[in-house]
Formats: C-alpha cells, structure tokens, sequence
C-alpha cells in the first residue's frame, strides 16, 4: 500500500529517483539493522536486541509523528512552486 501510494503522489519525470530511495531504505540499509541486532545479541542478548532495535524505529516513527504539519506544508509548498 505504501508503495502504491508513493507512486500516485510523485511526479512522472521524479518517480524512478524516488522509487530507488524507497528500495534502499527498505531493502538497502537491511544489512546494517542485521549488524546492529547481531552485534547487540553477542554483546548482551537477543531481547535486548530486539528491543534496542524497537525503541529506535519509535524514536524515528515519534520524531516524523511531531513533524508532520512541517513535512506536509513543505510538500504543500514544492506542489506549489511546481505548478507555476
């Protein structure tokens, strides 16, 4: 749904840039969680780990929660200039 979503709201000519953003978020910075969790799980254990990894993508999901009347007015701004 996300996916499909991103691709309605995004321009023709800027879907192929913003598509490849997308896949490495969620496809490219996998290796890096899977250290991340591995290092934590030899060094202390696995639900700690988890939870570590947990209280961080709360933090992000908080952090873009707080600023999303900035995030959408700036998006309301760049449809504007767009337009004209």
């Amino acid at each position: 749904m996300l996916n499909t979503t991103l691709q309605t709201l995004v321009e023709n000519k800027l879907r192929g840039r913003v598509m490849s953003i997308f896949t490495l978020m969620f496809l490219g910075l996998l290796p890096l969680g899977n250290l991340e969790v591995g290092y934590l799980t030899e060094h202390f254990s696995s639900g700690f780990a988890i939870r570590f990894g947990a209280l961080i993508v709360f933090a992000f999901g908080l952090i873009i929660f707080l600023y999303r009347h900035r995030l959408r007015r700036s998006y309301q701004v760049y449809l504007h200039k767009s337009k004209h």
